[in-house]
């Protein structure tokens, strides 16, 4: 049984989560069979992969809300990736810290600016600086058409929209992260023991 990495893309606008499927869920799958490190991981212990350069399977999930375009998207199984698309109001983040306490997630997304009952523009930044602090596994992404925040890792902020200005897009950005999630020792274990024992 292979690893399943979790990852999550948090926005309180429904329209921002339906435009990622299914064209950034394809291009994460893409990316991530390019990368050796997160490819190689999700593919170990696969008895499907052939001997080839077998295709990431992303599985899609959305919470606190009901979309269309998810419905009309399948995955075939079995699936290497867990993508969880979560809509956040009122400012509690409570679906996003379930889902946190319920699954080990590689990569949390979050947009930077929320409406003002969510804590207004900073709270994306704010909730990952807190996951950080609870989960210091997780890698934490903030992306926004806005400019980043002063002080936030760069190589950790996407700039949402077609002109991504020289930066990483999105996909890219989730690799990166997935990368350096595997780089945790503990990670690295845990992965290792999965793909030997079943765990």
């Amino acid at each position: 049984m292979p690893w399943i990495p979790h990852m999550m893309i948090l926005d309180d606008d429904t329209r921002v989560l339906d435009s990622l499927m299914p064209s950034f869920a394809n291009d994460l799958a893409r990316a991530l069979g390019r990368s050796p490190a997160a490819g190689a991981s999700l593919r170990q212990g696969d008895t499907n992969a052939g001997g080839g350069a077998k295709t990431i399977q992303i599985k899609v999930t959305a919470h606190g809300y009901d979309s269309e375009r998810l419905a009309s998207y399948r995955h075939r199984s079995p699936y290497h990736v867990h993508l969880h698309l979560v809509r956040e109001r009122g400012g509690r983040f409570d679906l996003a810290r379930r889902l946190l306490n319920e699954q080990l997630f590689a990569v949390v997304v979050s947009d930077l600016r929320f409406s003002d009952d969510a804590g207004g523009q900073r709270a994306g930044q704010l909730f990952i600086d807190e996951m950080a602090r609870v989960h210091p596994e997780v890698q934490g992404l903030l992306y926004s058409a806005y400019p980043p925040p002063e002080g936030f890792p760069p190589d950790r902020f996407i700039r949402k929209g077609a002109d991504t200005s020289g930066g990483p897009d999105l996909a890219d950005a989730a690799v990166s992260a997935v990368e350096r999630h595997l780089h945790d020792p503990s990670i690295a274990a845990f992965v290792a023991a999965i793909a030997d024992h079943g765990l």
